[in-house]
């Protein structure tokens, strides 16, 4: 299998039902052998959010080109140990520099209150890193699994906590962060594949997922005489999505002739809804969005909005 990335990427992000402005974000980029995806929620009860979360994706995005450009990710690349080293860096990386704007724009630290998800795919492997609550869908040929990211007490860890040890020693107060996951799985599906984690960080893991250790990345059993990453498979992963909260957040309205009629009420089934997210036609260029705009076609329809802002990114692996 060749080291260069034969897949796509895009991104897409829209207002929810109940918000005046979007705070969510997402951006996505693609180079021969390189691509990602990066999602923010913004805290809503946080000022200037919106330009906070768009800061954060863009910073973190001129990062992992530059640790590509200069060949920083090859030489990290490939097991659990330079994964959890390359999230430190980036970590570290976007704090300083988010902490630079934050002065140099005279805003406020809750400005930059929003969460990260990065999902990467640099040659044959595969990553999700981030801070704070989300979720990522996984559509494999045979089935699809969801991992959601989210804390009991409904305030998420974000980066911008360790801007000062007062605002960390804040959240530590108030909120345990507690860190809880669930799954969704479809078709044949057996079991939940191993989320490997950086037990360091007392928060929560930064690291959701690595392709070394999927069991189903692959759709043959690997050869151990052969390098892994040049081993003449397919890929049994199609797909990897990462959103923001909003995708929980998907309603009936009560007022609508197809609720009306059918006595139809409240939150509406995410089982139902992540599958028509990622049911994509092809893999062409926007193929995220033109799937987005049939999709909202479609639950408008039926009488279905979501209430929360949405952030979603796909890589199509190709």
């Amino acid at each position: 299998m060749p080291n260069f990335v034969t897949g796509n990427c895009d991104s897409h992000f829209e207002k929810g039902h109940s918000h005046l402005v979007c705070q969510d974000y997402a951006l996505h980029e693609k180079f021969e052998n390189f691509q990602f995806v990066i999602v923010s929620d913004g805290c809503s009860s946080s000022k200037d959010v919106d330009v906070g979360a768009r800061l954060l994706c863009h910073v973190a995005k001129d990062f992992l080109i530059h640790y590509y450009k200069t060949e920083l990710l090859e030489k990290l690349h490939g097991g659990i140990n330079g994964i959890a080293e390359l999230s430190s860096i980036l970590e570290l990386s976007i704090l300083r520099k988010c902490l630079e704007l934050k002065s140099s724009l005279n805003m406020s630290s809750s400005s930059f209150d929003a969460t990260l998800l990065i999902a990467i795919q640099y040659k044959l492997e595969v990553i999700v890193m981030g801070r704070g609550d989300g979720s990522i869908i996984f559509k494999y040929a045979d089935k699809i699994k969801y991992v959601r990211a989210e804390y009991e007490s409904g305030a998420p860890f974000y980066l911008s906590y360790k801007f000062s040890s007062e605002r960390l020693t804040l959240y530590d107060t108030q909120f345990p962060g507690e860190f809880v996951r669930s799954h969704f799985e479809k078709k044949n599906s057996s079991s939940l594949f191993t989320l490997e984690e950086s037990n360091n960080d007392r928060y929560q893991t930064s690291l959701y997922y690595n392709s070394d250790y999927d069991p189903d990345f692959y759709s043959e059993e690997k050869d151990e005489e052969e390098d892994d990453r040049t081993k003449e498979n397919g890929l049994q992963l199609k797909s990897i999505s990462i959103a923001s909260d909003g995708l929980f957040s998907f309603m009936h309205n009560p007022s609508h002739p197809a609720c009306l009629a059918a006595g139809l009420s409240g939150p509406y089934d995410h089982n139902l809804l992540i599958p028509s997210l990622i049911d994509f036609k092809n893999f062409s260029d926007n193929f995220l969005k033109r799937r987005m705009r049939k999709v909202e076609a479609d639950i408008t329809k039926q009488g279905l909005f979501h209430d929360d802002d949405l952030a979603i990114g796909t890589l199509y692996l190709g």
